[in-house]
């Protein structure tokens, strides 16, 4: 966790004094209030095991961050592609190839 979540923590005792259902419940209840589109808070998970992976770190890590024992669980659930970050690949790509088009007209 980056620093400034590990400050508000405390440094004993629980984190939380409700159970699971609660913060279910309280955290539908701030999506609905900021006016956000509904996701599960589970997905928060997905979400930082993509943006995890498409920041280049290996697999090994991203389990040992997530808790997965095997990476099938990474590879085949939250392994996914994220919109801003295919367009970003995908425009790599075309640079690639387009230079090495340029480098062989030189020739």
């Amino acid at each position: 966790m980056p620093n400034f979540v590990i400050d508000m923590l405390p440094l004993e005792g629980p984190l939380v004094g409700i159970d699971p259902n609660q913060v279910t419940d309280r955290y539908r209840r701030v999506v609905l209030r900021l006016w956000l589109p509904f996701f599960r808070f589970h997905d928060l998970r997905h979400y930082a095991a993509n943006i995890i992976h498409a920041l280049g770190i290996p697999d090994q890590y991203i389990m040992e961050c997530g808790g997965w024992k095997t990476d099938v669980t990474l590879k085949e659930i939250y392994r996914g592609t994220i919109d801003n970050y295919s367009l970003k690949f995908q425009q790599l790509a075309i640079a690639y190839f387009e230079n090495m088009q340029h480098e062989k007209a030189k020739t």
